[in-house]
């Protein structure tokens, strides 16, 4: 993206966890824009679901830097846990036991379905059973289910 100049602007952002912006989180710096008027950023920080965070954005081109944006806000919401088989959004063995009576007993699949998928491989089936079992028995809580991700390490 450019400016009426024709330079390159870029963009640079801040995460915080409190209203305050005592607390930041993460920031990035000289990201270009997307294509048409967007611009965007993905924190690689784990966010908390149903949580509250605070983010300001400005732009800036080799010559000018503009003003932080007013404050803004948003709340982490996912549609389903991967790993989550029955849907009451904890992961713990009654999930292993939903997916095993779905795959093995035609029990009711989960739903969603990829709510079941717990080694997000795109299928549902023994292997995020097996999967889930590790994770809860193994005790390898430094581990963390995301929607649509594989197990990610927290850091």
């Amino acid at each position: 993206m450019e400016d009426d100049e024709g330079d390159t602007l870029v963009y640079d952002y801040r995460l915080y966890d409190d209203v305050d912006m005592t607390v930041l989180i993460e920031e990035a710096s000289g990201l270009e824009g997307q294509s048409g008027n967007t611009t965007g950023w993905q924190v690689e920080t784990i966010l908390t679901e149903s949580e509250g965070y605070y983010w300001q954005a400005r732009c800036r081109d080799a010559y000018e830097t503009g003003p932080w944006s007013e404050l803004a806000s948003f709340e982490v919401t996912l549609d389903y846990l991967c790993g989550d088989g029955n849907g009451d959004r904890t992961i713990n063995l009654a999930d292993g036991v939903f997916v095993i009576n779905y795959i093995f007993k035609g029990g009711p699949a989960p739903d969603p379905l990829e709510g079941g998928d717990a080694n997000c491989d795109g299928a549902v089936n023994l292997a995020d059973a097996v999967h889930l079992i590790n994770y809860i028995f193994k005790a390898d809580r430094s581990r963390v289910v995301h929607e649509g991700e594989r197990l990610r390490e927290r850091s």
